[in-house]
């Protein structure tokens, strides 16, 4: 057979080619959400750790997530909270609602309002509506003073600023 045109075949191949990789790609990329959708949280939890051990800080926030509900694991507070504040410092704005969560809570960690206020605080900074309304409540309940408002937002109002704390 001869081809007429040998550079649109090649590209054709190559487009063919880079597309079999690429949904691979995404197939494993997909896995863990794939089994934590089927419920499958043990293969779950085995895939996430893959991904955060290279860097994925959204997997490190879910794991944090499944140690806390006890998915796929065993129920560890403690652990959670390792792994959200793993995450809430390298910059995932939902480990930060949920180590002020902790926080506000006393879960696997010291009850802190303040801690939690500043954790909701840089949440809400990077773009979390649902961390203002955690902050409202601490404010509603006295559980934080204006003054206190006043001195963590000029004091915590960057990431830069917690290394103080840990």
């Amino acid at each position: 057979m001869k081809v007429k045109h040998p550079f649109i075949l090649a590209v054709a191949l190559l487009l063919l080619l880079l597309g079999g990789f690429l949904a691979n790609y995404l197939l494993r990329s997909d896995t863990s959400a794939i089994a934590l959708k089927r419920g499958h949280y043990k293969q779950a939890v085995m895939h996430l750790r893959k991904d955060a051990d290279s860097g994925d800080i959204d997997a490190l926030t879910m794991l944090g997530n499944l140690h806390y509900l006890g998915l796929g694991v065993p129920r560890r507070v403690d652990k959670s909270v390792k792994l959200y504040s793993e995450a809430a410092f390298a910059g995932n704005v939902a480990a930060r609602v949920n180590l002020g969560h902790a926080y506000s809570q006393g879960q696997g960690v010291a009850e802190d309002a303040s801690l939690a206020y500043a954790w909701y605080n840089l949440a809400r900074n990077s773009g979390s509506l649902v961390a203002q309304v955690y902050m409202s409540e601490l404010l509603a309940e006295h559980r934080v003073t204006y003054n206190k408002v006043v001195d963590l937002k000029t004091n915590f109002a960057t990431i830069n600023n917690f290394d103080k704390l840990h």
